[in-house]
């Protein structure tokens, strides 16, 4: 892929503002928020991938010099480039943006209007630093966490019907939500970002690019898995009426994988179920020592769904579990098609109305995760000045709408505090605060170039204690959801 020369990473109007903010402003600071969204909270991921970008954001003379040339002719002549300034990042920083980036831990659940990164120039002759970082921090910032907060609001869901049904369920849970986007995604940087952020919270996909990013940027060994399947192109190769061959081939051509899918609505897809893989192909399933995964395709997913359990109820058995909840022998159902939040739970719902648990069901998401309620605006994502020093003077900055007050921004030294255990932002200018000397929540991860990763592991670990809590709490309340 083409570099990016790092000076063109920002919005253009951004060139200017260098000699457009005050006269004797020597710093300053901006932060970033969600300001609402579909749930109460945002969980705060992608940080490491962020940071891995940020660690190559690194200026060079020539950089310098052909963003002079571009700027001048995109400008129309204008001469607006701060070549001076960005040369000092050359000769003084290695090229390092001289900036403070502080954040939430990453995989911490925050309640909307808070505080979640926060940006300050730490060069009093490049004050308008971390305004000219805002076109990439702000990308950071909103994509990541809103794909997060699809597969969040996801993975609530399955755990709650887990706890309800299940025998295992912190066992079974890594394994039920299947990243299956990786075509639905607009580019590859979009499957990679989506599909590492879709690892902190599944062991399952099909998404590669995600995994390799996660298993490089979060230290995983192998972020997430995935099973020999067919897909329709693979039965149809073999004409109508040789569904048999497809099955007979995926149980037998894989020695050592304990679960196989196969697509079941190529042609008829109660015939596939109740037929082929009912009767024609039950012994060669059951002595074949593998689980057989049915996926559906079209038609109403619930439905499509139930129905399959009961067919393989029918022929194959069940176990009930300490809950009371069916377990099939042998076999299990996938769900690809068409699966968001609202599906998922309603999935579950029926799932559990007939007996079944759980157990029985995974979910392959796709568009329901990448493109849909996928934007800046989802959950309202801003970044704003807050802070300055203007001659010596500490000054609170901020934006205050007339007609749309919920897009005024906090003004401050903004930080954010746990106060009992709830998350609140502060200003740290405001001494008659009660928690004005309570300790910071935010964490530094980007100081001149010094970057301060996560764990992933310990990222994995706060999402999944964060769903736990989620899940309790709305059970305790008799809540579908938040």
């Amino acid at each position: 892929m083409i570099r990016i020369n790092p000076l063109l990473k920002t919005d253009s109007y951004k060139v200017a503002h260098p000699r457009l903010y005050p006269d004797g402003m020597t710093k300053a600071m901006t932060y970033t928020e969600s300001r609402g969204g579909p749930l109460p909270f945002v969980p705060w991921v992608g940080m490491n991938i962020f940071l891995h970008e940020l660690d190559e954001f690194t200026v060079t003379k020539e950089d310098v010099e052909e963003a002079r040339e571009f700027y001048e002719k995109h400008f129309m002549g204008a001469d607006i480039f701060p070549y001076d300034e960005w040369m000092i990042v050359v000769n003084e920083y290695h090229g390092k943006p001289p900036v403070r980036i502080r954040a939430v831990p990453e995989g911490t659940v925050v309640p909307n209007h808070n505080v979640l990164m926060t940006v300050e120039s730490t060069d009093a002759r490049l004050p308008w630093m971390a305004g000219w970082l805002e076109t990439i921090t702000l990308r950071a910032g909103w994509f990541a966490p809103t794909f997060a907060a699809g597969d969040f609001d996801i993975a609530c869901t399955i755990y709650k019907y887990l706890t309800l049904t299940s025998d295992a369920p912190d066992a079974l849970f890594p394994s039920r939500n299947h990243d299956f986007g990786a075509r639905g995604a607009s580019c590859s940087e979009e499957a990679a970002i989506g599909g590492a952020v879709h690892t902190l919270f599944s062991g399952g996909s099909d998404t590669l690019e995600g995994i390799y990013i996660a298993n490089k940027y979060y230290g995983f060994d192998m972020a997430a898995y995935s099973i020999p399947a067919t897909e329709h192109s693979v039965t149809t190769a073999h004409l109508k009426g040789n569904e048999n061959l497809v099955v007979n081939k995926i149980l037998n051509r894989f020695p050592g994988a304990p679960f196989v899918a196969t697509v079941a609505d190529s042609y008829s897809m109660k015939n596939f179920v109740d037929v082929i893989i009912g009767k024609e192909m039950k012994e060669a399933i059951q002595s074949s020592g593998k689980v057989l995964v049915v996926r559906p395709d079209s038609g109403d997913a619930i439905t499509n769904v139930v129905y399959i359990l009961k067919s393989l109820e029918q022929n194959f058995g069940v176990t009930v579990n300490g809950k009371g909840y069916k377990v099939l022998n042998g076999v299990a159902v996938i769900n690809g098609d068409g699966n968001d939040p609202d599906q998922i739970r309603a999935i579950c719902a029926a799932v559990m109305d007939a007996g079944f648990a759980l157990d029985n069901v995974a979910f392959g998401t796709g568009g329901g995760l990448y493109r849909k309620n996928v934007t800046r605006d989802t959950y309202k994502f801003a970044t704003k000045l807050c802070y300055a020093v203007i001659n010596g003077q500490e000054v609170s900055i901020r934006k205050e709408v007339e007609d749309q007050p919920d897009k005024r921004s906090k003004g401050g030294l903004l930080d954010l505090v746990s106060d009992g255990g709830r998350y609140q932002t502060v200003n740290r200018l405001d001494k008659m605060n009660p928690l004005y000397n309570a300790p910071s929540v935010l964490e530094t991860i980007y100081d001149n170039g010094k970057i301060t990763y996560s764990s992933g592991e310990v990222v994995r670990e706060r999402l999944m204690n964060a769903i736990k809590k989620s899940v309790e709490e709305n059970l305790a309340l008799g809540k579908v959801r938040f």
